[in-house]
């Protein structure tokens, strides 16, 4: 019964944290809170939405399967992504004043592919959220002896509640309280499977070492088993998780500057980092773990081990801990997808389209219907998951290259590329997402190498078609982000010191550089 109790208190918790953000004044509060933001809980924020309970979940059984590879690859994803989004995007959409980051397609291409690139996250998320009630529920399902579909109608119900009532505020402070959970939870495993071993720690990283679970590397040339060098060029296709992304950049949106959204960033990576590499480390673990042991988990599938662990070696109050783990990865997932999916309709859709304006009341009256409808939507989607696939990591890999790689490769091209047109973006995002469809129909390509291939022929095809079609127009161009030396030069051949580096276009007032 304690583990009950203990899950119960957490959600009461939980629920308690969005009550205390109730009073908005207007949509600006409830989707950017009101740009108010300290950094440090935005960057915490923006890990625990990132490691979502299908992190929580399917990381470790990555290792158990091929080892500790993408750790490694872990550091390159940020070194690709951090000057792009450091440099270029946050700059960018603190200077335009950015709710919905799509606005930004239609600024450097056209009102058409806004939409249609709104649409594509629209579809990803939807998707995205679905898995992210379902893979917990099902495992939570296997350690409490609740139903599955009991439990997706609670994660569902619960996240919709509070994320209604609170805002992007409730969302961002809900997330902090998730996240020292979920990295308590964590630790807490790997210190049971230390205390199992007499030489501890040691004897455990070097029994992975030798099983070759702990391994970085993997210098093999095969497309048919992960290897360093696809990892490494994956890179590219990780960078989806960043500035396409409305769940993650409506964070840093919320920050009280450019210079706060930039430190909070960064210390995201930072934590990010820490956060991932242990959660591989517990695939290791658990692999050495159960050489020692195997008879615990004769006849258990592979999705149903981690839960195994903690339902038959945890003490029951820990144990408890690591199901509110479970539960928080899931519902500070599921609270983001909630809020970033309303901004994205109220803004690129509803105020779009509308042909009188409204008042910020009647906005944030209708972002709040609209979260719960939402909200029903997405508990729903989490019913039909299954369809997909039964495997974990196999679910969350296929899904991950249809409709986010094309939506990246637009905005990396758009943002650095002077070629691109709105004819190479619109092809991308309809002939990508199609593409990748069907060859996941077909399975014809391993799961673990899909989303690479979706981004890289994103890129591919995104540059080359625009090729065929006229170059875009100056006043689209002053969105394409320009290097030192050149924003120099064009300064000095039209007589213009604005101090900016997009172009001659007036962005916007500088906010406040208060941190």
């Amino acid at each position: 019964m304690l583990k009950y109790y203990i899950i119960f208190g957490y959600l009461a918790l939980i629920m308690m944290v969005g009550l205390l953000f109730s009073k908005q004044k207007d949509t600006k509060n409830f989707f950017v809170a009101g740009k108010s933001m300290h950094w440090f809980p935005v960057a915490i924020s923006y890990v625990a939405s990132l490691v979502s309970a299908i992190s929580f979940m399917a990381l470790p059984l990555w290792t158990w399967e091929h080892g500790m590879l993408p750790a490694f690859n872990e550091i390159f994803v940020v070194l690709f992504a951090l000057p792009i989004i450091v440099f270029i995007f946050l700059p960018l959409y603190g200077r335009i004043g950015l709710i919905s980051i799509y606005e930004f397609l239609e600024h450097r291409f056209s009102l058409l592919i806004r939409i249609a690139g709104s649409f594509l996250f629209l579809l990803s998320r939807f998707l995205w959220l679905g898995m992210v009630i379902y893979i917990p529920s099902k495992t939570l399902g296997y350690i409490t002896g609740m139903q599955t579909w009991h439990l997706i109608l609670i994660i569902g119900f619960l996240a919709t509640i509070y994320t209604c009532v609170g805002g992007m505020k409730a969302v961002i402070w809900t997330d902090v309280v998730q996240f020292v959970i979920l990295f308590s939870g964590v630790l807490l495993v790997l210190a049971t499977v230390c205390g199992r071993f007499e030489g501890g720690l040691s004897e455990v990283v070097q029994q992975g070492i030798a099983l070759d679970k702990i391994k970085f590397f993997r210098w093999s040339w095969s497309w048919e088993t992960p290897n360093t060098w696809i990892l490494l060029f994956g890179a590219i296709y990780s960078f989806q998780n960043f500035a396409s992304d409305q769940v993650v950049m409506q964070r840093f949106l919320s920050t009280k500057s450019i210079k706060s959204s930039i430190v909070s960033f960064v210390a995201a990576c930072g934590i990010n980092l820490v956060l991932v590499f242990l959660m591989y480390l517990v695939g290791a673990f658990l692999f050495v773990y159960y050489v020692k042991f195997p008879d615990q988990i004769q006849g258990i599938e592979l999705d149903y081990i981690y839960p195994r662990f903690i339902v038959n070696e945890l003490p029951e109050l820990f144990g408890a801990l690591l199901i509110a783990a479970i539960l928080a990865a899931s519902m500070s997932s599921v609270d983001s997808g909630l809020n970033s999916i309303t901004a994205v309709l109220i803004n690129d859709y509803f105020i779009r389209f509308s042909p009188k304006k409204h008042s910020e009341g009647r906005l944030l009256q209708l972002s709040r219907w609209l979260t719960v409808v939402i909200g029903l939507i997405v508990t729903a989607v989490g019913f039909l998951i299954p369809r997909i696939g039964t495997n974990f990591i196999d679910i969350v890999l296929y899904t991950a290259g249809w409709f986010a790689p094309p939506l990246a490769a637009i905005f990396l091209l758009g943002a650095v590329s002077r070629r691109t047109n709105w004819h190479g973006a619109l092809v991308t995002l309809v002939v990508v997402p199609i593409v990748m469809i069907s060859l996941w129909h077909l399975k014809v390509l391993p799961s673990w190498i899909f989303g690479v291939l979706s981004m890289t022929g994103s890129l591919f095809i995104g540059y080359f078609t625009s090729l065929f079609f006229k170059a875009p127009d100056e006043e689209k161009l002053k969105y394409v982000w320009q290097p030192a030396y050149r924003k120099l030069a064009l300064v000095k051949r039209n007589a213009i010191d604005d101090g900016r580096v997009f172009g001659d276009h007036n962005l916007g007032d500088e906010t406040s550089e208060e941190i």
